[in-house]
């Protein structure tokens, strides 16, 4: 049984995980390429991949906080477009930065090992921390501090 919840893990992990995180950092990529102006295609990646790899790190610490950061990036993507709506709606400008597209997938191997490190880390303390019973203390303190902020 142990066999087969251990395959299954390392299938989530090492198999899934990346390939979602692939799909997802290079749709986050083509909507930044679109929307931005005058930023240079490695710049949309860093970007990307920063935003990326912060809402992975923030799903470690807390499922909440990832959902909300996660949940804020469309509506932050739309109010650019909005507010740069003259350069946003141009349809030669639009049409250039789209064909700027295939030009991202030169570097992208990088940014998703530097994104595939960061969930590494993440797991490996996580698991060290867990390990070592730091969980309980770490929750306790968070409880302390809680308890404290509502009484005053």
């Amino acid at each position: 049984m142990k066999f087969f919840a251990a395959l299954f893990y390392i299938i989530e992990y090492v198999v899934l995980l990346p390939i979602m995180t692939f799909f997802w950092f290079g749709i986050l990529a083509i909507f930044l390429l679109v929307i931005s102006e005058g930023m240079s295609t490695n710049a949309v990646l860093l970007v990307s991949a920063a935003l990326v790899a912060a809402v992975r790190a923030t799903a470690h610490m807390s499922e909440n906080l990832s959902q909300d950061l996660a949940k804020m990036l469309p509506f932050t993507l739309l109010s650019i477009s909005i507010t740069t709506a003259a350069g946003f709606f141009d349809a030669a400008n639009l049409t250039a930065r789209i064909s700027e597209i295939p030009t991202l997938f030169n570097n992208v191997p990088y940014y998703l090992l530097f994104i595939v490190g960061v969930e590494l880390v993440m797991r490996v303390g996580g698991f060290m921390i867990s390990s070592f019973g730091l969980v309980k203390s770490i929750n306790a303190e968070a409880t302390i501090i809680e308890e404290t902020t509502a009484t005053e």
